[in-house]
């Protein structure tokens, strides 16, 4: 499969980011302004990026499919790792093992 070039958000979408466009915060875990919004629908997600482009006159959307998929491996930087940037889950990313049950800061893993 080949993927036009694009361009994607280096991490997820912060509760700071969120709340200083959408004026809320939906999130459970408000421990840190920098963890990633979570309970937020894809109509959520697309009332945040209507606004985000009004604010800041750029031309923000979701990724289609095959580009998160892209992404998700590294792109073209991937090194055939099962998970992107390593082979072992605990590197790269949160999960139920590692996490103790909470959201963490973007950009720790």
């Amino acid at each position: 499969m080949t993927v036009s070039p694009f361009k994607i958000g280096e991490t997820e979408v912060t509760q700071e980011l969120w709340t200083a466009i959408m004026g809320t915060n939906p999130s459970i875990n408000k421990m840190d302004p920098q963890n990633p919004v979570e309970y937020v629908s894809w109509d959520d997600c697309q009332a945040f990026i209507t606004k985000l482009n009004q604010k800041t006159h750029l031309h923000f959307r979701l990724p289609t499919e095959a580009e998160w998929e892209y992404a998700a491996i590294g792109g073209k930087y991937t090194h055939y790792y099962k998970f992107s940037g390593s082979g072992t889950a605990n590197k790269v990313a949160w999960y139920i093992v590692n996490s103790n049950g909470s959201s963490h800061p973007v950009k720790q893993l």
